[in-house]
């Protein structure tokens, strides 16, 4: 369970929506200040072939529609007050915790489900090909 929270947290970087700033068209946006007064974060790289599975399998038609929408306000919305995502979903508010816990459950068996699928497409290409070699 805990891979899968890492994992939706790298989803939730990658699918985050980021505004974009404009900057001022003189070259005065250039100029960077000798003075330094926070330290630079560093920057988590974010694993994107993985993110796009995760977003697959969210998007999947088997997958809920209900637990699609409380992973995406759980992780990608993490400042929303709980009690609005409980109104929101229907939701018990004490039960939040065991819904999310149950979405990504069920997004664990949707994964496990798309690799069983993949690793069967494979073999049956593999079996074509030699087929057709034959032939």
């Amino acid at each position: 369970m805990q891979d899968t929270e890492n994992r939706l947290h790298n989803w939730a970087r990658w699918a985050k929506v980021r505004p974009k700033y404009s900057t001022c068209r003189s070259l005065e946006h250039k100029y960077k200040s000798p003075q330094t007064w926070h330290a630079e974060e560093p920057r988590v790289e974010v694993n994107i072939l993985d993110a796009v599975v995760i977003e697959k399998a969210l998007v999947h038609p088997s997958f809920p529609k209900r637990y699609r929408e409380l992973i995406k306000y759980v992780y990608l919305y993490p400042g929303i007050n709980p009690m609005k995502i409980c109104r929101k979903l229907g939701i018990r508010n004490g039960d939040i915790d065991a819904e999310v816990r149950h979405a990504i459950l069920m997004l664990e068996n949707r994964l496990k489900a798309d690799l069983n699928c993949s690793k069967k497409l494979l073999t049956l290409n593999k079996i074509a090909r030699i087929k057709a070699l034959t032939i």
